[in-house]
């Protein structure tokens, strides 16, 4: 069932729909857009209103796009999206590219330990 959350950005408030238990997210997020206009506007790097939503945009997409870049240069693909298909689990890509890093960090464990076994036995035989 779809849920409605208000979010407020830059004084003025904003209905949102949302799914069932996103409301949460929908608000911070809601807050965390409204603390980059500011920090922008405090900057003084937009002298109106058009330019300054312009200009955060570019910066939370700037931010995404390095995101899905230290993805992409750990081994995953990250799939082309628009706004209207926002089906891409993110945390599923996260979590997958922890779970290869342990892989290969316990891997790099287990050969170390194999080299420290061998040069134990090699050790005892001396």
């Amino acid at each position: 069932m779809a849920n409605e959350v208000t979010v407020k950005v830059r004084g003025q408030e904003f209905t949102i729909a949302c799914e069932d238990g996103q409301e949460d997210r929908i608000q911070k997020l809601g807050e965390y857009v409204d603390q980059h206009l500011k920090d922008i506007e405090d900057a003084g790097a937009a002298d109106n209103e058009r330019y300054l939503l312009v200009l955060t945009s570019l910066v939370l997409a700037d931010q995404v796009f390095d995101l899905k870049e230290q993805l992409e240069s750990m081994g995953h693909d990250i799939p082309e999206t628009s706004a209207a298909d926002s089906s891409i689990d993110i945390d599923s890509i996260v979590k997958d590219a922890l779970n290869d890093q342990q892989n290969q960090l316990a891997g790099h464990i287990d050969q170390i330990t194999e080299h420290v076994e061998f040069l134990t036995k090699k050790l005892a035989n001396a």
